[in-house]
């Protein structure tokens, strides 16, 4: 009862924590969008775009172009979403598949609905390198709200069922964290966005996943669609294969009392010799038959 007291207990505050930080996040964002949209082009804000954009090298340049398009392109993200949330069907994670593609599409939605409202332009080649003339409303950046939730999520994700995997696999999962920290620099570089546009995709983008894992977490408690299901399932055949195994076997050595003719080795308890007959043989048969079938059942 102290055990399921203690998890009951960390669950909650861990949901709370959750609420928290969504809370906290969207309430730092609303003041910033406000300012966003009062300051199309903020003299200290083309200060920061001028430091980053000191050197242009030919190498500097591509490398932010391919970053900005894997890590962060809007389009790319919103595509992605689907083959990714396939193969989670498919390996039976279906909370989590629906919950890749629910996070990022609907955080498109929403996104859209804010551009509008602020309203703010995007950088102008008048006060900054510009590498793509772009008209596009600029707050928050598409580019990190999507990769927020979509690599953040995958992360997350990865964290969460990377129990029982090899060090290097655990690795790998470190590389949607590494896209969402460069998205952000590489779109101030690139002269797409100012760099309180940058910040508030991570503040909506970030409030977003957090409100997401707390939903999550909350489903998944109540077993939605089987979540958290996979590895109590595996365990449970397995344990009925075992014991439908032990059953094949005692059958297979069952020996009716009317077959013993006798015991030898006195003191011992050794059995010299058993005899069968026809129906004790055609009964172990059955049994062993209905039991390799029962196995057969819970492989498929």
């Amino acid at each position: 009862m102290v055990g399921l007291h203690f998890l009951w207990h960390r669950s909650v505050s861990r949901d709370h924590l959750l609420l928290m930080v969504s809370a906290g996040q969207f309430a730092l964002f609303v003041p910033l969008a406000w300012w966003a949209h009062k300051h199309p082009h903020p003299p200290v804000e083309v200060g920061i775009t001028h430091v980053l954009q000191k050197k242009q090298p030919r190498s500097l340049q591509v490398a932010a172009r391919v970053v900005s398009t894997i890590a962060g392109s809007a389009v790319l993200m919103n595509i992605m979403v689907i083959p990714t949330a396939l193969l989670l069907w498919k390996r039976h994670l279906r909370l989590e598949a629906v919950m890749t593609a629910g996070i990022s599409w609907t955080s498109a939605l929403v996104r859209m609905v804010i551009k509008e409202m602020v309203d703010r332009p995007r950088p102008s080649p008048l006060f900054v390198h510009i590498t793509k003339p772009k008209r596009s409303e600029s707050f928050p950046s598409g580019h990190v709200t999507a990769s927020l939730d979509f690599w953040g999520w995958l992360f997350v994700l990865g964290m969460t069922l990377s129990k029982g995997i090899s060090p290097w696999q655990k690795g790998l999962s470190g590389l949607p964290a590494l896209c969402v920290v460069l998205i952000g620099p590489s779109r101030i570089y690139l002269g797409d966005h100012w760099t309180t546009d940058v910040l508030g995709g991570y503040l909506f983008g970030g409030g977003w996943l957090a409100v997401s894992l707390w939903l999550y977490l909350a489903l998944k408690r109540k077993n939605v669609w089987g979540a958290g299901q996979s590895a109590s399932r595996v365990r449970s055949r397995a344990g009925q294969i075992a014991r439908l195994g032990g059953r094949t076997h005692r059958d297979a050595n069952r020996v009716p009392a009317q077959g013993k003719k006798g015991v030898g080795m006195r003191g011992r308890g050794v059995v010299r010799d058993r005899c069968f007959s026809p129906g004790s043989l055609l009964q172990t048969h059955v049994a062993q038959t209905a039991s390799t079938k029962d196995l057969l059942c819970l492989l498929v």
